[in-house]
């Protein structure tokens, strides 16, 4: 079984999900929990589950309705790169460059 590691940015986001779902259902807030803990749980078992991001160089995404994980396998274990919304675009970098011209 391989070790399951959280980016500091993966962390904030269920920080703040989890603070955010606290404020309308405690009950929400626990299942967002659970849930992680299971994904986890299956990718420490099965690193090679979520299939490969394209254009990425090996990173994978696993979907726990309604969130996604991106994560990056390797022979030091597993590295949970972003947890985010199903609902959350990825076009924020492109946004960016709009936005800073």
């Amino acid at each position: 079984m391989k070790k399951v590691r959280v980016s500091i940015m993966a962390a904030d986001y269920i920080r703040q999900e989890r603070i955010y779902l606290s404020k309308f259902s405690a009950p929400a807030a626990r299942e967002l929990s659970r849930k992680l803990r299971n994904a986890q749980s299956l990718l420490a078992r099965r690193p090679e589950m979520g299939k490969v991001k394209p254009a990425s160089n090996g990173v994978r995404i696993l979907v726990v309705a309604p969130y996604v994980i991106e994560y990056e396998a390797d022979s030091d274990g597993i590295l949970i790169l972003i947890i985010k919304h199903g609902r959350q675009d990825d076009r924020h970098d492109e946004d960016e460059d709009v936005y800073n011209n």
